[in-house]
């Protein structure tokens, strides 16, 4: 068996004992999947509504660029708010936008905004999952 720095436990170990992370680790990745799959539809109709690769290209910018711009922003939010109220807030709002995204099949500017409102929950939701997780 590998050896662990001192004041350390093994991932597998907290997985398997402590329910809560459990249940975070579960939503989470339940959360991914859904999100994949929602990018890679969104993906693939501005490819076919465009025909262009610098639109998709665009989409994802769009939706990452958050991700770096928010990351240390997010953190403070996070340090300074309660995290189970704060998900529950942000997956409410991210919910409400992704309903506007299905109303949005033509406009390709709509459909850019509302991706960056999505990036940006998901770069303060990162945070906030990431802090449920202990030490």
């Amino acid at each position: 068996m590998a050896e662990h720095p001192a004041g350390t436990v093994p991932f597998m170990r907290i997985l398997r004992t402590n329910r809560d992370v459990r249940l975070i680790a579960g939503a989470v990745g339940l959360s991914a999947a859904g999100d994949f799959v929602l990018w890679t539809v969104l993906a693939l109709h501005i490819s076919a509504m465009t025909g262009s690769a610098v639109a998709v290209s665009a989409f994802f910018f769009c939706l990452f660029a958050p991700l770096a711009a928010l990351g240390g922003h997010a953190g403070l939010l996070v340090d300074r708010t309660e995290n189970r109220r704060l998900l529950i807030g942000l997956s409410l709002a991210q919910a409400a936008v992704v309903a506007l995204l299905t109303l949005t099949t033509g406009s390709l500017a709509v459909l850019f905004a509302l991706t960056l409102l999505v990036g940006a929950g998901a770069a303060i939701g990162s945070a906030a999952e990431f802090a449920l997780v202990p030490a």
